[in-house]
């Protein structure tokens, strides 16, 4: 029993590890500014003159007692990201590193996150490997792409050495007509906003809300994957004015002359869903300083987008 309960608790530390660093996604590849010719870390461990195994390894084509005391001696000078992107962007992640010592090396090392949700207590794998070639006396400057999947502060790493990269996700801007694609493929827009006073339902009557005015917005989303979807994405758009945020009202459900959102309704590949949603916010609330929000939530990772008229 003992043992079964320390088997569940380690799954959960790495279940909550997993998820408190799932915000950056490193892009296949890893270039070396000095290099005219992309090299990726396969390429790397192929190479004639680079051993396979661990990094750090001395090739020198010279004979005698000067090649057996040739190596190569690295110092990382410097790993660099920008401070902040937006959700979906990517950014370089810069690794300088400095061979001072009489042979041609290769340092390759593997790259590591942590995050704030972590209190940047634990490191994971970061999912890449970052380096390569350095010849003796030179200093070479190594790049990894890094994509901002979820929101959040995280903290880049290189196994073995003390060195951090600080950056942060953060939730994107877009104008009207803009578009983002979820997780599903649902290739999301707000194409109007429209604020009024009140609205005619389908009997004629004059429908007025009960915090003081309607935003009316408008939402498009296409199916761009492969399989069929429910864009219930739908669901999670919010309107913000200042500090105040709205869900969707009901009340729209009676409103003519607009085509409501059909949350039920499957999306084929290929198919766009187009349609009106009702908020129903604060009568001081005014069109220019209104934000159309869609959010979601998973776990501990989150993902925003912000449109503004």
């Amino acid at each position: 029993m003992d043992r079964q309960s320390s088997n569940l608790r380690e799954s959960r530390r790495e279940y909550i590890l997993a998820v408190g660093t799932a915000g950056l996604a490193a892009i296949a590849g890893c270039t070396s500014d000095n290099s005219s010719e992309e090299r990726t870390p396969a390429d790397e461990s192929t190479t004639d003159d680079v051993t396979d195994g661990d990094t750090d390894t001395p090739q020198d084509g010279s004979n005698g007692e000067d090649a057996a005391n040739s190596e190569p001696n690295f110092e990382v000078v410097s790993l660099q990201i920008t401070d902040e992107m937006e959700l979906g962007e990517t950014a370089s992640l810069k690794l300088q590193v400095r061979n001072s010592g009489n042979a041609e090396g290769n340092f390759t090392k593997r790259g590591q996150i942590t995050s704030e949700a972590l209190d940047y207590s634990k490191y994971a794998d970061a999912g890449f490997d970052i380096g390569g070639v350095i010849e003796p006396g030179e200093t070479e400057t190594f790049s990894q792409e890094i994509a901002g999947d979820n929101l959040g502060s995280f903290r880049l790493s290189i196994e073995d050495y003390d060195v951090e990269a600080d950056t942060s996700v953060v939730a994107r801007d877009l104008s009207l007509g803009e578009d983002y694609t979820n997780v599903k493929g649902v290739k999301m827009s707000i194409d109007e906003i429209v604020v009024q006073d009140s609205y005619e339902d389908e009997e004629g009557n004059d429908v007025r809300p009960d915090n003081g005015k309607f935003v009316i917005v408008k939402y498009s989303g296409e199916n761009t994957g492969d399989d069929t979807v429910n864009p219930s994405s739908a669901r999670n758009l919010h309107v913000r004015t200042g500090e105040e945020s709205y869900d969707y009202s009901l009340k729209g459900d009676t409103a003519a002359n607009y085509d409501k959102l059909g949350f039920n309704r499957e999306l084929a590949p290929g198919e766009t869903l187009q349609g009106y949603q009702f908020f129903d916010v604060n009568r001081s609330a005014e069109r220019q300083d209104l934000t159309v929000t869609w959010d979601e939530v998973i776990g501990v990772t989150e993902k925003r987008v912000n449109w503004n008229p």
